[in-house]
């Protein structure tokens, strides 16, 4: 926790700060007066909230006016990770809808986006980069090549024409 003296009566919790030193300023702070168990639950519940709003923006901010890795750059690394993941699985989904519809193509499409994205992270990550951000590129490039790896065997095994088969 980032605690900050506002007074010599009044300290604030402001932020939570992981072992990697990552931090997420909180969206209101909490006073640490009373009983400790009394504000370490409103901390709590606070790491809660604010985790989930920046979360929550994250998703929604989701290469929006930015690159990809530009994004990535304005969030907390488990925050990439979440977001990544939740519209990696729209995308695969709504491939999947293409494929469905007719666009025959749509998973190849999508596996060349996918190897775009990470040529992307492979060139971010040869340049230099605070230690944080090398394990948050280094950690979506592994999440990456794996999602790849899911595509490229829809493709390769023709498992699409076998759903539009049944």
């Amino acid at each position: 926790l980032r605690l900050i003296k506002v007074s010599d009566t009044v300290t604030q919790a402001q932020a939570m700060i992981s072992a990697e030193k990552e931090e997420m300023p909180f969206k209101q702070s909490i006073i640490t007066e009373g009983r400790v168990e009394d504000w370490m639950t409103k901390v709590l519940e606070e790491m809660r909230r604010t985790n989930k709003a920046i979360t929550k923006e994250a998703v929604y901010y989701y290469r929006f006016r930015k690159t990809r890795i530009g994004w990535m750059y304005n969030y907390q690394g488990m925050v990439v990770l979440a977001a990544n993941q939740i519209w990696w699985s729209w995308e695969v989904e709504d491939t999947f809808i293409k494929v469905s519809k007719g666009q025959k193509m749509a998973m190849k499409n999508y596996a060349k986006q996918l190897n775009t994205q990470i040529e992307e992270v492979v060139t971010e990550i040869r340049n230099p980069l605070a230690s944080n951000d090398r394990k948050k590129f280094n950690t979506v490039l592994i999440i990456d090549v794996h999602a790849k790896d899911i595509i490229d065997k829809f493709v390769r095994d023709r498992y699409i024409l076998s759903i539009k088969n049944r």
